[in-house]
């Protein structure tokens, strides 16, 4: 399906929902929009016209299956999520996909469960002003990658994962840190950048793997640009 305005309560049980230019989902309540296990919701920017592909969901929702934003285009396009009130939960899976979008973007306040899945190389970001970003989860930046956090809370909290060969920009939000730090990949040299300050709570944990004498291939390595405290 190629959304356009839905009303009332909507789930996506399977299949996907593929969003193409300006769409809404005007749920009057928390979860009365819902995106399964085993679902699709795909913001997909396409070339007519280089329209962006741009969703509004009026209320907070949780998404057990994946979230895509993507574009068909090749050239300068964007893709992005708007949750106006309450909390995206997500115990499934978000991807910000290695394509050519310009722009890539979640705006809401974020729970994160499940799996973030940073690919994209452009501008991929989550706007957070106000609000908390909370992972749990994994938050998994590729290499080439920046994911920045704009303003609010990010609250790292314990058993969630920071992993990968990107770079997470916390520059303007401020960061709690009682989770995992993991360069590169568990058992795989890396190396991981942080713009801005990192705390290491009590509970914190960061995992350095050393096998050789070069920093990122031999044993790992991480970047930040703020203090380590």
């Amino acid at each position: 399906a190629f959304v356009t305005d839905f009303t009332g309560t909507v789930t996506n049980t399977s299949g996907t929902l593929a969003v193409q230019g300006p769409s809404s989902f005007s749920n009057a309540a928390v979860d009365s929009f819902s995106n399964a296990a085993g679902a699709t919701l795909k913001l997909e920017a396409t070339s007519l016209g280089g329209n962006g592909a741009n969703l509004t969901v009026a209320n907070g929702f949780t998404n057990a299956g994946t979230i895509i934003l993507t574009d068909n285009t090749g050239v300068s396009t964007s893709s992005l999520l708007t949750v106006t009130t309450g909390i995206l939960t997500n115990t499934g899976t978000i991807q910000y996909a290695d394509v050519n979008s310009t722009v890539q973007e979640i705006d809401a306040s974020l729970d994160n469960q499940g799996t973030l899945d940073v690919d994209g190389t452009n501008t991929v970001r989550l706007t957070n002003t106000a609000g908390t970003f909370t992972n749990t989860g994994i938050v998994d930046i590729a290499s080439g990658a920046t994911f920045t956090v704009n303003g609010g809370t990010v609250a790292a909290n314990t058993g969630g994962i920071l992993t990968g060969d990107g770079t997470l920009d916390v520059s303007t939000a401020a960061l709690t840190n009682s989770g995992i730090i993991n360069p590169g990949t568990v058992g795989t040299a890396g190396s991981l950048a942080i713009t801005g300050g990192v705390p290491l709570g009590a509970s914190s944990i960061l995992n350095i793997d050393i096998g050789g004498l070069t920093a990122g291939t031999g044993f790992d390595q991480l970047n930040i640009s703020g203090a380590l405290a």
